[in-house]
């Protein structure tokens, strides 16, 4: 398995295939990653799957409507 994300899944990521624009998108939604000598952003596998797990968790967490319990 790879250490990081090839440039054609940063593409898919992103929406963008420019190196400037896709670093532009990672920064704005505050994404970690580097760039290396030839200005491509590199972003970890790991951190990859940890962000976009955490998503999908937070997407199917219930969600809990306390002002609607009523005192018995």
């Amino acid at each position: 398995m790879r250490t990081f994300m090839t440039p054609e899944e940063l593409a898919e990521l992103t929406g963008y295939v420019r190196c400037a624009d896709q670093r532009k998108w990672l920064k704005k939604q505050g994404w970690a990653f580097e760039v290396s000598r030839g200005g491509r952003p590199i972003v970890a596998r790991s951190y990859f799957d940890a962000r976009m797990n955490r998503k999908a968790v937070a997407a199917t967490s219930p969600t809990h409507h306390f002002d609607r319990l009523h005192a018995a």
